[in-house]
C-alpha cells in the first residue's frame, strides 16, 4: 500500500468473533492483541499467530456483549453467541460428531448492496459480521446484523 494512504481503523463492532485453537486457547476479538491497528485486522492477526505457532483453528463463532442494569441496579452482561460446527473430536452435542468437519474458517465484515444500487456504507442497517465454515463442496455462513445483533441468518453456499 502506498505510504500516502491512510488505513481507516474501524471503531468497535457490536458483533465480534471468537475462536478455539488446537492447543485449547480461546481468542476473542478486541481482547489482547486481537484489535484493529495499522498492522491489520484482528482476524489477520489470528491467522498469523496460528501459522507462527503451527496451530489449527478448531472452532469459530460470533458473540455480542450487551450490558443492562437489572431491577436491583446491578450492571449485568448478556452475551449472545452464534456458533459454527467445529472440527473438534468431542463436540458438546453428540449429533455433531457424525457430521462432516470444516476444513477452514473465515471471518468478514460486509455491507449489503441491493439491486437498487449501493447503500450508504455508514448506515449500520447495511453492515453485517459473517463467520464462514468452509467444507469440500460448500460453505456454511452465519450473518449477524451490526445494527441489531438479535437478527441473524444461516446460509449454505455451494463452492
Amino acid at each position: 500500500m502506498p505510504s500516502n494512504q491512510q488505513i481507516k481503523i474501524p471503531s468497535s463492532h457490536k458483533v465480534k468473533f471468537f475462536c478455539t485453537l488446537s492447543n485449547g486457547e480461546r481468542l476473542f476479538e478486541e481482547e489482547g492483541v486481537y484489535q484493529w491497528t495499522k498492522e491489520g485486522s484482528p482476524w489477520s492477526k489470528v491467522i498469523a499467530y496460528t501459522a507462527e505457532k503451527k496451530l489449527d483453528i478448531i472452532s469459530v463463532g460470533l458473540f455480542t456483549d450487551e450490558w443492562y442494569v437489572n431491577e436491583h441496579g446491578t450492571k449485568r452482561r448478556n452475551r449472545r453467541t452464534y456458533n459454527l460446527h467445529g472440527r473438534g473430536n468431542n463436540p458438546r452435542l453428540p449429533q455433531f460428531a457424525m457430521l462432516e468437519k470444516p476444513i477452514d474458517f473465515e471471518i468478514a465484515r460486509t455491507i449489503v448492496v441491493t439491486v437498487n444500487g449501493p447503500q450508504d456504507p455508514e448506515d449500520e442497517k447495511n453492515k453485517f459480521t459473517v463467520a464462514t465454515a468452509i467444507y469440500a463442496n460448500h460453505k456454511t455462513q452465519i450473518w449477524v446484523s451490526e445494527y441489531n445483533p438479535r437478527h441473524s441468518w444461516v446460509m449454505t453456499v455451494p463452492d
